[in-house]
């Protein structure tokens, strides 16, 4: 295989991987492995489909923000796509644009039309039930796999209707009831081995694209299904040897995946002279979410068709800026690690129904000002995307309105066919355009104003560079040539990373799969392929659980909890009220208040007003207890409470850590993985080798944390216990005490909070003594090495295998396994990456590195600098010295170089978002550390953790980091 420094490098590796796969399917492997090498294969085909397709711009926005009408607009057309006022886009549209020298209107040459295959159909579906069963629609199943029981499903759709009172929970009962029957009466259609792809003529792109003509939703469910089931009856299943029609395009619309369109246009428009200079671009326009009628399948088809965009062009609705459409949608670029300054422009269409207009006010009015008590103003608009990018000091962003600019460019192009003349004679349009021309003078002068200014720069700048811009055709004739040079700029290196990913995952896949102990270095000794997945699948998911549970990590096992009424209580909780308890208990302010109870009553008279008595505690007799006289008399007595609140301490400590322990041996997916491993081992024979006990201690540290542990953590806490032990009472003990209940008040609150400083710092240092101690000094150094050792032995698990599996002893599997081990070893050569046993990255999406070099404030776009990776190791460290502020993924210390980073996978080892990240990294080992050196007991850092830190994120590597952009390339306006 060659070296990949190019996409055909990565699509020639793909494929001969790929012919691996499939020698390796058909040698009859455990099922395990077989779903596996599919979802391999998987990624493989994506990979391939990446590499093949131009650069794509997803168009990304809520519902009416006029995303295909600016799409029209780009191509100079009113109608090419339909658009209307009202939601319409229901599937996904891949505009595939090609450009000519000729000057005429932009024409279809070619569109097609593809359907989900039989796995997505029924993750959709899957996809409906869990979202009613959220919103608490019951009598619903989880899940559905079988075409037999969706007739049932039907009628319980039908009766869920009526369960909500909310209008868009009983729309989406009812997208549900219409897509389970499409798929019953269309089984053929999705149950084939190949996707199904068919063309489609120009007049049924309305059909295919937009939900016009879908049988009305607020009809009732009866009356909804009755529809339906007329349409099918009329029509009847759909045969894959059937032409769409406009008769039967409508019974399959539910099951469409993807509308595919080829278009030419004139290349002048976009700021080329020559075609042969262009850059392939394609654009991606989604159903719009946060309509009433928006459904599960509008969310699946925007979160799973989302991976295909390389780039995004995120749409906000000038005349709603308060609108959270868009956010949403670019919340799902966020969850794929897409939504970066460097591949999204910002952009604001129907501006010209902004409000309030620049006329009749200033500068500063224009920009921020306060209506009927809310903001109103430039700002609103800018808000959004300032919320999407908090971190990041430059974005992309255009005003447009595509209305304004076919009347423009219609204008100078009279003797063009812009489509439908309707659109050009709608009075509305019409007033709105003219609206946009007497504007013009008011926004020219608010540009004059920021100029005469030189003290408005950041957001200022930015409306006066945006408005010069909104004024050369309604801004979309701007945004279309950038987003060419963008394309010709980033294109080929932003698809060389989407498709290098997916490669990737694919190999560090099948690196987990393919067999190591047998025929492995000149071993002769013979595993059971199912014993050697399951060791390889359970030292991934142990590595991955290690990694979450790192200083960096999300995991919430570092945080000290106790179970208490059948919930986790932070222990800080428990010993805060345990402090208040104990100070308000002293029997000297019993004392003290019954002295005062026990006064005699002065007889009133009439000038004396009447006394009050405080007897609350009157009937409360307290033994040996004096009031006192001096603040002196206090001292033991605080001595005392603090010597028992350091017992109780300890005491609740010592619970919360082995309660963290056992919460992190018992997570589901940490569980399944140790009893798939100890299906198919011995554990008898097991417990009997030395060998095998750090893999018995990982799978329930809990024992060990009792023996261990705990005694270890808390001698290592002894100096913040003496503090607490020799505590002296904070007031002056010479002074007299003049008791008063204000005085009784002021000196309780300075008791607990003296004792409450005294014990946060004890537990801030328990809480950092048992992150550094057990995640870095037990799990990471000693039970990660060890268990990865002996899993690593072919003889260990060949002795410790259970009797009952067969043995791969020159079996097809054990043949094809080694090929397959081959050709990964030298995938990963090919691709940088030489460690071994290499833990697996399946579906992983790696978010991209977060923007950290400022852009050159002019109109270009221009890549980021090649600023280095946070977390990387700083220049001269020693190999396995942990990098400064390192992230969740970097190497472990000891790890060879080039090894994958552990990674944590959505889903597996669930983290609670905001754990608390310590301020300190106790337990780390020491920079230059050998893996494996007797371990030392780190110091003791007082220091209570900080709530709320939030975890870094890791990032993937990339071809890009070789190929880093050259100095001088422009970028966007910055804030």
């Amino acid at each position: 295989m060659k070296k990949i420094t190019t996409i055909g490098d990565i699509k020639e590796n793909a494929q001969q991987l790929e012919t691996t796969i499939h020698q390796a399917m058909n040698a009859n492997p455990a099922d395990r492995i077989r779903e596996a090498l599919q979802e391999a294969l998987d990624h493989l085909h994506r990979c391939q489909e990446l590499c093949d397709a131009p650069l794509r711009i997803a168009l990304v926005g809520e519902f009416n923000s006029g995303k295909t009408l600016l799409l029209n607009a780009i191509l100079d057309c009113a109608d090419l796509f339909p658009s209307l006022l009202q939601p319409t886009t229901g599937n996904v549209l891949e505009l595939r644009v090609s450009l000519r020298r000729e000057e005429k209107p932009a024409q279809i040459k070619s569109s097609k039309v593809s359907f989900f295959v039989e796995r997505e159909a029924w993750e959709i579906l899957n996809y409906y039930l869990r979202d009613l069963n959220n919103q608490g629609i019951t009598g619903l199943p989880q899940t559905l796999n079988s075409f037999s029981e969706l007739p049932k499903l039907e009628d319980k759709l039908i009766s869920a209707y009526e369960q909500p009172q909310d209008i868009s929970t009983k729309y989406a009962v009812l997208a549900a009831l219409e897509y389970a029957m499409a798929l019953k009466y269309n089984q053929a259609l999705v149950t084939r081995e190949q996707r199904y792809e068919c063309t489609i003529s120009r007049e049924l792109l309305p059909d295919a694209l937009t939900l016009l003509g879908r049988t009305e939703l607020d009809q009732g469910a009866q009356s909804f299904h009755a529809a339906i089931q007329k349409m099918y009856d009329t029509v009847g299943s759909f045969d894959v040897n059937d032409t769409l029609t406009h008769k039967n395009i409508r019974a399959v619309f539910p099951l469409m995946r993807r509308v595919t369109v080829a278009v030419d246009a004139w290349c002048v428009p976009f700021g080329i002279d020559n075609p042969e200079n262009y850059s392939p671009l394609a654009f991606l326009d989604f159903p719009g979410l946060g309509a009433e009628s928006s459904n599960a399948r509008d969310r699946f088809l925007c979160t799973n068709e989302i991976r295909d965009a390389h780039a995004i062009l995120l749409i906000f609705n000038g005349s709603n800026p308060g609108a959270s459409g868009a956010s949403v949608m670019a919340s799902l670029f966020q969850q794929v690690g897409k939504l970066t300054t460097e591949r999204t422009i910002i952009t604001i269409n129907r501006f010209d129904e902004f409000q309030p207009l620049p006329g009749g006010v200033n500068v500063q009015e224009y920009y921020s000002s306060v209506k009927d008590g809310t903001t109103v103003g430039f700002t609103t608009l800018l808000t959004p995307a300032k919320n999407l990018f908090s971190g990041s000091k430059s974005l992309r962003v255009y005003l447009c309105s595509a209305m304004c600019y076919l009347f423009e460019a219609k204008s100078a192009r009279s003797g063009w066919n812009f489509g439908k003349a309707e659109f050009f004679t709608d009075n509305k349009h019409q007033a709105a355009y003219s609206l946009y021309k007497r504007n013009e003078p008011d926004f020219r002068k608010l540009i004059r104003d920021i100029d005469k200014d030189r003290r408005l720069s950041g957001d200022f700048q930015l409306i006066k560079q945006s408005v010069e811009r909104y004024l050369e055709f309604g801004g979309v004739a701007c945004l279309r040539e950038d987003v060419v040079v963008f394309a010709r700029e980033k294109g080929e290196r932003l698809i060389r990373e989407d498709a290098l990913k997916e490669y990737r995952a694919a190999y560090r896949l099948l690196d987990s799969i393919a067999p190591k102990g047998a025929g492995v270095a000149g071993s002769t000794v013979k595993v059971s392929s199912e014993v050697a997945f399951q060791a390889q699948e359970f030292y991934r998911i142990l590595e991955l659980a290690v990694a979450d549970a790192l200083p960096n990590g999300q995991s919430e096992y570092k945080s000290l909890k106790i179970k208490q009424d059948e919930r986790d209580a932070p222990i800080w909780d428990i010993i805060e009220k345990e402090i208040t308890s104990r100070v308000a208990s002293w029997p000297e302010w019993f004392a003290i208040l019954n002295q005062g109870a026990m006064k005699k009553v002065q007889p009133m008279t009439s000038k004396t007003p009447p006394q009050k008595t405080f007897s609350r505690y009157s009937k409360i007799k307290k033994v040996g207890a004096e009031v006192p006289t001096e603040f002196k008399a206090f001292n033991e007595r605080y001595m005392n409470t603090a010597e028992a609140l350091s017992q109780f301490a300890l005491d609740h400590i010592g619970q919360a850590i082995l309660y963290s322990v056992q919460r992190f041996e018992t997570h589901g997916d940490y569980t399944a993985a140790c009893q798939a491993l100890q299906s198919v081992l011995n554990v008898d024979r097991l417990s009997q080798s030395e060998e095998g006990l750090p893999l018995i201690d990982s799978w329930q540290p809990s024992r060990m944390a009792a023996d261990t542990l705990v005694p270890e953590i808390l001698e290592r806490i002894t100096p913040e216990l003496e503090d607490l032990k020799n505590i002296r009472y904070p007031y002056d003990t010479e002074k007299p005490c003049f008791w008063n209940m204000a005085l009784i008040i002021r000196i309780q609150v300075q008791l607990i909070k003296t004792l409450r400083d005294r014990v946060s710092r004890l537990i801030a240092a328990a809480e950092n003594q048992f992150q550094g101690f057990f995640v870095n000094e037990v799990l990471r150094a000693e039970i990660l090495p060890l268990v990865r050792s002996c899993l690593n032995n072919p003889t260990f698990l060949a002795g410790v295998a259970s009797s009952e599996l067969p043995v791969s002893d020159e079996s097809a599997w054990d043949s094809a396994g080694q090929i397959l081990r081959g050709t990964v070893e030298e995938v990963k050569q090919n691709d940088g990456a030489t460690s071994t046993f290499a833990p697996a990255m399946a579906r992983m999406d790696s978010l991209e590195s977060e923007e950290t070099a400022e852009e050159t404030p002019v109109r270009a776009m221009g890549p980021k600098s090649s600023a280095p990776k946070p977390g990387a190791p700083a220049p001269g460290a020693k190999p396995g010295a942990p990098a400064p502020a390192a992230k969740p993924g970097t190497p472990a210390p000891g790890a060879k170089p080039g090894a994958p980073a552990p990674t944590a996978k959505p889903g597996t080892i669930a983290a609670k978002p905001g754990a608390p990240t310590p301020g300190a990294k106790p337990g780390a080992p020491a920079p230059g550390a050998k893996p494996g050196a007797p371990l030392a007991k780190p110091s003791i850092t007082p220091k209570p953790s900080t709530p709320g830190a939030k975890p870094s994120q890791a990032t993937e590597d990339s071809l890009a980091d070789a190929n880093p952009p050259k100095e001088g390339e422009a970028g966007f306006e910055e804030w």
